[in-house]
């Protein structure tokens, strides 16, 4: 039973932080949604946790927390995923800012500027 209210304050902790991020602007709408989502399936996993073990019998897994830690691996390497694939673009788009904004300070000879902007882009 203790755990269960660890569980629950833990939980609406992590909801009212979600949201307050959310309404600061921090946090796109779908994955404020997504975030929700996880936060609630967590809380009737918590209030029900036969619900965990029924899941895992039809799906045909042995327990519901192996369930529950199969799902938190493949979303947790979903997230990482998403998240080195943002950083990638984020890198690739300092780049050409950065290029770009070299190439702007240049000379204004065209032949010269013409020549470096083909070497760097």
């Amino acid at each position: 039973m203790l755990f269960r209210i660890l569980a629950f304050l833990f939980i609406f902790g992590a909801l009212t932080l979600t949201y307050k991020q959310h309404k600061a602007g921090r946090m796109r709408q779908s994955i404020f949604m997504a975030w929700v989502f996880l936060w609630l399936v967590g809380a009737v996993v918590v209030a029900i946790p036969d619900l965990a073990s029924m899941a895992a019998f039809y799906l045909g897994i042995g327990r519901g927390v192996d369930l529950v830690l199969y799902g938190a691996l493949a979303l947790g390497t979903l997230f990482i995923f998403g998240l080195s694939a943002r950083l990638y673009k984020i890198e690739r788009d300092i780049s050409h800012l950065v290029k770009t904004l070299a190439l702007k300070d240049l000379p204004p000879s065209a032949v010269e500027k013409k020549d470096v902007q083909e070497k760097l882009l």
